[in-house]
């Protein structure tokens, strides 16, 4: 209770010519929120966090739309691996028949490993695990930025990433 909120930074995103809305800045950050979601998951699991204390993250890793179920972080090169991840994190096969997402599929796996070896021991325990999870979903501060063309939406990502002096 007496941590504060963590600002993580915003996120800019556009809409396409389907509807769908694409990130166009913090695409990293969401995807690191998203293996550690999945890492925090599995964790629960693990530790037979009861029905009362654990938090339903699929809620956080899927949405509902027109009728289909799809990641909330639906990049098609992506999806693939972190369905695996989700689903059994020690089975992972890259599928290498796609060159071009091969190094970011084993980047993803390789990150989902970081977690999992730098998660704090004592942040692990059954007491205080389903505490930090609480803190991490309602105290983490995401702020989404909505353009409507994608010009907009460069011209917001420049101006929120043009700080100070250019060197």
């Amino acid at each position: 209770n007496s941590y504060d909120c963590y600002y993580m930074g915003p996120i800019v995103v556009c809409q396409d010519g389907k509807g769908d809305w694409s990130i166009v800045d913090g695409q990293q950050r969401l995807t690191s929120f998203t293996l550690l979601l999945i890492y925090l998951n599995h964790l629960q699991k693990d530790l037979n966090i009861d029905e009362d204390s654990a938090f339903d993250i699929d809620t956080y890793l899927y949405v509902k739309k027109g009728g289909r179920k799809t990641l909330v972080l639906n990049i098609e090169t992506r999806n693939a691996i972190i369905e695996q991840l989700i689903l059994s994190p020690q089975n992972v096969v890259i599928d290498d028949n796609h060159i071009e997402s091969l190094e970011s599929n084993q980047n993803l796996v390789l990150r989902y490993e970081d977690i999992n070896t730098l998660f704090p021991t004592e942040i692990k325990a059954k007491e205080i695990l389903p505490i930090f999870v609480e803190w991490l979903l309602h105290n983490v501060v995401l702020v989404e930025v909505r353009a409507y063309s994608i010009e907009n939406a460069y011209s917001i990502f420049e101006t929120m990433n043009d700080r100070g002096l250019s060197l």
